[in-house]
């Protein structure tokens, strides 16, 4: 498989795959970009925190983005491989985590009634939109935000708990991809150099509250797909 970007969405498939068929005793399954910088104790927290109920928790909204239909964006799509104008929610794809009970069974059973396996222009769709946004309304799972996956925003943001300390759970530096460096970011963000009565903190979680919170159920016209 080449290492390429249109490669993503079949390297999420094999994750489902892999975890459905070797490792399913695993209650979450986390996918992060190689730019994402992971903080694996909150994660492994927040799964812990997690019920049966199927989700998808992340940078995650309900409103409907636009698709790209300039030929100069990455993410372009002219309107013969995708003919609507805009994706239902999902959850922004750099990190992102399912869990809940079978949802591996339930992600490879909605991806084998979409288009997924058939056609190559619809495995090109962006991989977020594909598998938190397309197969989960096939498979009826929901979405959570949790604002402690920090996407797209710079610096760190924070699962609040109520008795506990603010948790970043990841952080994406798209501009410094220096893993090491990033990583030494995260570290000092952990061993308390940053105060838990930071301004940053306290400001973040003042204005966001738990910054963790469910979204209703998409109801995307999976008719209109391609």
């Amino acid at each position: 498989m080449p290492e390429a970007y249109y490669s993503l969405s079949l390297k999420t498939y094999a994750i489902f795959r892999y975890h459905s068929e070797f490792c399913s005793q695993a209650r979450c399954i986390l996918k992060a970009d190689s730019d994402v910088v992971v903080n694996v104790a909150g994660v492994e927290q927040l799964c812990k925190a997690q019920n049966a109920t199927p989700h998808v928790t992340g940078t995650c909204h309900n409103y409907r983005t636009n698709v790209a239909r300039s030929s100069d964006s990455k993410f372009y799509l002219p309107k013969f491989i995708f003919a609507v104008d805009k994706y239902p929610a999902y959850c922004w794809g750099a990190a992102y985590m399912y869990s809940g009970q079978n949802i591996s069974d339930l992600i490879l059973s909605a991806t084998s009634k979409s288009p997924f396996l058939k056609s190559e222009n619809f495995r090109r769709l962006p991989e977020d939109v594909t598998f938190t946004g397309l197969v989960r309304i096939l498979a009826n799972v929901s979405l959570e935000f949790n604002s402690g996956f920090a996407i797209n925003r710079g610096g760190f943001h924070y699962w609040c708990l109520e008795k506990s300390s603010p948790v970043p759970l990841t952080a994406h530096f798209r501009i410094a991809k220096n893993p090491v460096k990033n990583w030494d970011r995260m570290k000092k963000e952990l061993n308390g150099s940053t105060s838990f009565w930071s301004y940053d903190r306290w400001r973040k979680c003042r204005f966001q509250g738990t910054g963790y919170f469910h979204l209703a159920q998409d109801e995307y016209d999976m008719e209109e797909k391609p």
